[in-house]
């Protein structure tokens, strides 16, 4: 295994491209996120939404979901490296080497696992300086502080899932720009025709892009101080671990028989 995490650092140290997107990612996502601690809009009857964006245990919700969306910038990066490989052939060359296509797969898999994990420690940090430093009412019950951090989990849970659909589109079509044309377009055309046009509702609802989605629900509730959930749903939580686990099998199933 670390064997394969060295062959992956090798290429992505050199990666210009890496240290490009990883600053900033950094620097954008913190920002962003500390950010909204301005912002603030009056609606009729004196309601205000962002007055408590910051507070614990709502926090969690509100910076992983917001995250969330950013981090497809992350995704798309992850697609970038993957089809990178075939397009300088680095994927043959390994099998050349020795590597088996399990090992193959299993890097990129530890990769996922990587990203996701940063990912996710790095929002952790963020929720707590945000929760002490900015909240107008620091909390004094750590009990208070833990209360909503399944979202922390979640968080990491979605990223793992969206990077293994990057992963097994990017092997299945290799191409960079085709690569992610065919994720925007499955994730806003395609999965929404099938969800309301083709699809009866009970089926629907288990699509896989919906499901990876509902892990962070909107946070439209704690922006008005009503009351919200705990966590994600556990058929969603469920239901994308299947879908991660059918990714990689389909990515094994492709490498198998595809001739590199």
């Amino acid at each position: 295994m670390l064997r394969l995490l060295r062959a992956e650092w090798l290429k992505l140290k050199s990666y210009r491209a890496f240290w490009l997107c990883a600053l900033l990612y950094l620097i954008s996502l913190p920002g962003l996120i500390m950010s909204l601690h301005t912002f603030n809009i009056k609606l009729g009857g004196g309601t205000s939404i962002g007055f408590s964006f910051y507070h614990f245990p709502v926090v969690w919700h509100n910076i992983t979901f917001i995250a969330g969306w950013f981090n497809l910038l992350l995704y798309f990066f992850f697609i970038l490296l993957i089809t990178n490989e075939f397009q300088f052939r680095t994927l043959r060359q390994h099998i050349i080497d020795g590597l088996s296509r399990e090992q193959v797969l299993l890097s990129k898999g530890l990769l996922v696992l990587i990203f996701s994990t940063l990912s996710t420690l790095l929002v952790g940090v963020l929720g707590l300086i945000c929760g002490f430093t900015l909240s107008d009412s620091p909390p004094t019950d750590m009990a208070l502080v833990t209360q909503k951090i399944a979202f922390l989990g979640a968080f990491w849970l979605q990223n793992t899932a969206y990077l293994s659909f990057a992963t097994f589109l990017s092997l299945i079509i290799q191409k960079q720009g085709f690569t992610i044309l065919f994720f925007l377009i499955y994730g806003i055309v395609l999965e929404n025709l099938l969800r309301f046009r083709v699809l009866p509702e009970f089926s629907a609802q288990y699509l896989p892009l919906r499901n990876f989605g509902e892990l962070l629900p909107s946070i439209f509730n704690n922006l008005l101080d009503q009351p919200s959930p705990d966590g994600p749903a556990t058929q969603v939580v469920v239901v994308s671990l299947i879908y991660i686990i059918l990714l990689w099998g389909g990515s094994w199933a492709w490498l198998k028989t595809r001739d590199l």
